[in-house]
């Protein structure tokens, strides 16, 4: 017995984890009831959500904006609208084709303290990578299957920058100029 008050591990364990899909389905169904209710009551429909914001559904707070989305999309298909729908992309992603990723390590690996947008602008700027052939997301997904995230990079003081003298960017890397 922890004492009064204090939650048993398992209860903070279960805290921490995610509400299953029918739990979140019956607490957006809640949000959408009360908003319901409250124009029943003369509430305007922005005094409603902003009201039903302010209140924890399932233990969390939801914007507005969300609340007012679950809200039309129960009112156009009911209670199948509020329940969580699988991703249509689910399982695919756009890979990036063999060239572009070794490009990208590659150009990752010669210039670690660059950022991935930079690096990113770089290979499309040299035809590497084309728009629309790849996501964002992607590429950080791609570099940290491969050590090369942000977050690994400074934890491999080998990839790191120097911390004296040397330059700081590279030559073939084009920055904006600051016109003011």
């Amino acid at each position: 017995m922890l004492g009064v008050g204090v939650p048993s591990f398992q209860a903070l364990a279960r805290m921490n984890q995610p509400p299953s899909p029918d739990a979140l389905a019956l607490a957006r169904h809640a949000a959408v009831s009360w908003i319901q209710e409250a124009l029943k009551e003369h509430f305007t429909l922005a005094r409603a959500l902003h009201l039903a914001s302010e209140r924890p559904w399932a233990g969390t707070l939801y914007a507005a904006p969300t609340l007012e989305r679950w809200y039309y999309q129960f009112r156009a298909r009911g209670f199948t609208a509020v329940q969580r729908q699988a991703r249509k992309d689910k399982g695919t992603r756009k890979a990036l084709s063999p060239e572009a990723g070794h490009a990208l390590l590659a150009l990752r690996r010669q210039h670690p303290q660059l950022k991935i947008k930079v690096l990113v602008r770089q290979l499309l700027d040299q035809g590497t990578l084309h728009a629309g052939t790849f996501s964002l997301p992607s590429v950080y997904r791609f570099l940290a299957e491969h050590g090369l995230d942000t977050r690994s990079i400074k934890r491999q003081p080998q990839l790191n920058l120097p911390l004296t003298g040397g330059p700081t960017r590279p030559s073939s890397v084009r920055w904006p100029m600051s016109c003011g």
